[in-house]
Parts: structure tokens; C-alpha cells; sequence
């Protein structure tokens, strides 16, 4: 048996097994993050906050950082975990609705789409965008050399 035959690359197959795979673990993680955002949402409060600093980091990349007080009168800081660029979304001062978590406050975020679905819909969406690059690569690739001859055979009369 010829070990070096079975081991050639196929490039059609190599594409498709890397675009399903990075179809599947990018679908995974936008899938988990959404499954986060909506047990985070599910037990939040609502809170009035302000926008009190800025965090500034490179490539012109900034955080705001909230300040708001609980239910129970707990004063709470917070950094944004979604940055803004060239600009600040939010400059300082700017009034935000936040939602937090009662049992740890310093789990809060700014209840705005972005905050609450952009890594989720970003993730889910590359992951879907990979799973259709492979299907349509599937779909219109070349097909084998056993399927084609068949077909090119004539037929007896």
C-alpha cells in the first residue's frame, strides 16, 4: 500500500474543514456570550448612571467608566467592557441607564444594543458567514473525477 497516496493534500477539503471549523467555534462563542447576556438580563436591576472618567488605550481605543448607586444605596464604579474609537461614545458627563447584578453590583453594564449584543450578534455573525463561505464552496466546488467520468461515458446502443 502506497502511504504517500493517501496522505496528499486536498485543498478543497482542507478549505472546507477550515471554514466549517471557524464556522462552528466563532457560532459557539456568539452563542455563549448570548446565552450570558441573557441570564445577565434576566437578573439585572436598573439604575440611573454617569459617564465620571474615561479610559484611554491604544489605538486611540477608550472605555467609559459609570458610576451609579444601587437600590440599597451602594455607590458602585464600573469600566465598559465595549471601547469606542476615534471618539468616545459617552463623554464625560453623559447620563446612562445601567444594569447591574443585586448580589454583585460591580457586574453592571450600559443598557444600550451595543453593550448588551454586539459580541454576541458579532461572533454569531462571522460564524455564520464562514458556515455559508463553506457550504457555497461545498455546493460549487469541483466535483470528483469518478462522478465526471461517469457522466462523460457513452452510452452502448
Amino acid at each position: 500500500m502506497n502511504r504517500n497516496h493517501a496522505s496528499e493534500a486536498n485543498p478543497v477539503r482542507d478549505m472546507l474543514v477550515f471554514l466549517y471549523t471557524f464556522g462552528l467555534v466563532f457560532g459557539a462563542i456568539g452563542a455563549y456570550f448570548g446565552v450570558d447576556t441573557w441570564l445577565f438580563l434576566d437578573k439585572a436591576r436598573h439604575a440611573n448612571g454617569t459617564v465620571v472618567a474615561l479610559k484611554e488605550q491604544m489605538y486611540w481605543q477608550t472605555w467609559p467608566i459609570v458610576a451609579f448607586e444601587t437600590v440599597s444605596g451602594t455607590r458602585v464604579k464600573f469600566q465598559s467592557n465595549v471601547p469606542s474609537k476615534p471618539s468616545p461614545r459617552f463623554p464625560i458627563g453623559t447620563r446612562v441607564d445601567v444594569l447591574y447584578e443585586e448580589r454583585e453590583p460591580s457586574n453592571a453594564r450600559i443598557n444600550s444594543f451595543v453593550d448588551m449584543w454586539g459580541l454576541p450578534l458579532c461572533f454569531g455573525g462571522m460564524g455564520l458567514v464562514f458556515l455559508a463561505l463553506g457550504t457555497t464552496a461545498l455546493i460549487l466546488g469541483p466535483r470528483s473525477s469518478s462522478s465526471s467520468g461517469q457522466a462523460a461515458r457513452p452510452r452502448s446502443q
